[in-house]
């Protein structure tokens, strides 16, 4: 649906992504990225049997997906309260548009801003359950670890975990260079 509303609507996709801000997009992709570090290394840490490092490195990961959220739920509120938001209900207010580059300011507001911001929040919200999924996942296997479940023998589950939050996380990145970068 992106790529084809992009297709169809490059005019409206260049003033939209005067509303998005590039570093609150690069923010969470370093989030992301260090989540994943973290991932991998309580995948090492199970392998070879360093339990309290196994402990740390899910807390850490757990850590940087709420930083995610909160970053994430900022973003939203932001343009949530100035206006921005999906189909009708996107009117963005008149501070919102005085904040705009110049250039951004002379062009009348298109009339599909609203379905614009529709994909980009389902894009960007259906990507922020995933990572409540994976947080979820993430304490199961805390809990896990914290009563003893995992070592060099048996660390399956660390390591399948571990691959869903690099899936999210490669998600995130090509998902913020198309709405981000545009």
């Amino acid at each position: 649906a992106y790529a084809v509303y992009r297709a169809n609507h490059p005019d409206l996709f260049r003033y939209a992504h005067h509303f998005l801000d590039w570093r609150l997009g690069a923010t969470n992709t370093l989030v992301l990225i260090g989540s994943s570090l973290s991932a991998a290394w309580s995948v090492r840490c199970a392998q070879l049997g360093q339990r309290r490092g196994l402990r740390v490195t899910l807390v850490v990961t757990l850590l940087l997906a709420a930083t995610f959220m909160v970053v994430k739920y900022f973003e939203y509120s932001h343009k949530l309260h100035n206006g921005v938001g999906w189909g009708a209900s996107c009117n963005p207010s008149a501070e919102l548009l005085a904040s705009l580059p110049a250039a951004a300011q002379a062009l009348p507001v298109p009339e599909h801003l609203g379905t614009f911001f529709s994909v980009y929040y389902l894009m960007t919200g259906l990507h922020g359950i995933h990572v409540l999924v994976g947080m979820g996942l993430i304490t199961w296997i805390l809990i896990r670890a914290v009563g003893g479940a995992f070592g060099p023998v048996y660390f399956t589950p660390v390591d399948l975990v571990g691959l869903y939050w690099h899936l999210v996380d490669l998600i995130w990145r090509h998902k913020s260079a198309l709405v981000y970068l545009g």
